[in-house]
């Protein structure tokens, strides 16, 4: 076995990020990626750092997004975004463009190539360490035997591509909130004429996605009558906990495979690549033992805050939700709060946990 061999499976933002700094740190590197890179994207291709710690995208930018419609109930509710690091991708198009960089840098990337867990336990007398990007079901779960904690543990997702007259949302993505479920559903435009448009169901209870969605495609008015047509269908899982373990023998977890995907909206791009960098990182510094430690120290703060808004929307109910995005939606600073968790994340749970028992001792008042 060679001391500087590092072997990465997945070939998306997450096994992409950890390739190109693997390389940069001097490795020997190969990248394995099941299909081609770019293709069976299963993502709304928003692209939003909270926490300021990623480049901006250097390709596939459709369009800085500087608003954000929320619909809820019979309102609308505008917030400004644009002093957020948030960008409408296109996926594909910038993970070839990861590619191309890792490959410039020496990587070796096999496409079309699955890595069985067989072909994992091989490889694991063969590298100094494998770091796993290969999403939902990962194949180290595969291989070690828990691959329940996954499917327990995740949000789900249904997308249309949709292509029609979006020039209603130039600038803007929309996302909206119904009391059928905690989660929301969204309009991710990619261009004048072309959107994602989906829903996602952050605890899952049995519900049809596609029906969900078809119904939400009337009350948005985006079927064929007003001149919209589907061209494609997906779905897919949002793994929102962090496993217990995140290190296996000589295999390193990050991204999907990691359980790092947003628990209050279900995005993980940003936590892909911060993953990614970070277990190179670990690796060049000898110190995997206290990779996850390390990961929290630099999202953890991020995560408790997004898990105590989803805890403050079980607990407190779809009204006063819509109530309390009615008053805060007026102060121009609102979203910039809700997506600065580094800065604000303990004040904001202090905050939702006073307004939660205020509102659980309000109702056994009445």
């Amino acid at each position: 076995m060679s001391m500087n061999k590092i072997c990465i499976i997945g070939g998306g933002p997450a096994g992409l990020s950890s390739a190109i700094k693997a390389a940069e740190s001097g490795f020997d590197v190969k990248l394995y990626e099941m299909g081609e890179i770019g293709d069976n994207v299963r993502c709304a291709e928003g692209f939003i750092d909270t926490l300021n710690l990623l480049e901006k995208p250097e390709a596939g930018i459709r369009f800085k997004v500087k608003e954000m419609l929320v619909r809820c109930s019979d309102e609308t509710y505008k917030l400004d975004v644009s002093p957020i690091r948030l960008w409408m991708i296109d996926r594909r198009e910038w993970q070839r463009h990861l590619a191309d960089k890792a490959r410039s840098l020496g990587v070796e990337i096999l496409e079309n190539y699955p890595v069985t867990p067989d072909i994992l336990k091989k490889m694991k007398d063969e590298y100094l360490w494998i770091i796993d990007g290969s999403g939902v079901i990962p194949v180290t779960s595969r291989l070690y035997n828990f691959q329940w904690f996954y499917t327990k543990n995740c949000g789900v997702t249904f997308q249309y591509l949709i292509e029609g007259d979006f020039t209603f949302l130039h600038e803007k993505i929309l996302a909206g909130l119904e009391p059928r479920y905690t989660g929301y559903y969204w309009i991710f435009p990619k261009g004048t004429y072309q959107a994602n448009v989906g829903i996602g169901i952050l605890k899952y209870e049995g519900q049809v996605l596609r029906h969900e969605l078809d119904r939400i495609l009337e009350k948005e008015g985006l079927t064929r009558d007003y001149g919209y047509t589907i061209k494609q269908a997906i779905g897919g899982l949002c793994p929102n906990v962090i496993p217990h373990k995140v290190v296996y023998d000589n295999i390193i977890l990050i991204g999907d495979a990691c359980g790092l995907t947003s628990p209050f909206h279900g995005g993980g791009i940003d936590l892909a690549c911060i993953s990614g960098k970070v277990a190179v990182e670990a690796v060049l510094e000898e110190r995997v033992d206290t990779y996850k430690q390390e990961l929290l120290k630099i999202i953890g703060d991020k995560l408790s805050l997004e898990q105590e808004l989803v805890n403050f929307w079980e607990a407190a109910g779809f009204e006063l939700v819509n109530r309390l995005l009615k008053r805060f939606s007026k102060y121009k600073k609102f979203p910039y709060l809700i997506m600065n968790p580094a800065k604000y994340s303990q004040q904001l749970i202090t905050l939702l946990k006073i307004l939660k028992n205020t509102e659980g001792k309000s109702k056994r008042v009445h």
